[in-house]
């Protein structure tokens, strides 16, 4: 979900996960119109946005985030819906977990909201240091 908001210490994560969401989006209209087929058929591409997930990066947070009740997810936990994708044969968002959508909805509501879900995540990163 960091490609939706950003996170403090995470500034030049997010901003990552945010240009690749961009060059999805761009990818994606690029191949529907100029690359389709003449029986209509095109690449398909897909992108992930998983929550918490144990990884070394995320490791590092793991006690603060069980302290502040997030779900950190096993690798699997990931991998399953994007599996799925990947065989439905279209292209397509993968939220992880699927309810996590919603957070696509926090560039529409009023900034403070945006500004209290960032305010929240940093206290659930925060290390302490």
């Amino acid at each position: 979900m960091a490609s939706y908001t950003g996170c403090a210490s995470l500034g030049d994560y997010t901003a990552t996960k945010a240009g690749v969401l961009a060059l999805h989006e761009t990818l994606l209209a690029e191949l529907h119109t100029r690359h389709r087929s003449q029986n209509g058929h095109c690449v398909q591409a897909s992108i992930v946005h998983p929550m918490w997930a144990r990884t070394p990066l995320v490791g590092t947070w793991a006690t603060q985030l069980s302290r502040s009740r997030q779900q950190v997810l096993e690798p699997v936990d990931v991998a399953a819906p994007v599996v799925r994708q990947v065989l439905r044969g279209r292209s397509g968002s993968v939220f992880v977990p699927e309810k996590f959508w919603v957070g696509t909805l926090l560039r529409a509501l009023p900034d403070w909201v945006g500004v209290k879900s960032r305010i929240d995540t940093a206290r659930a990163t925060a290390t302490g240091s």
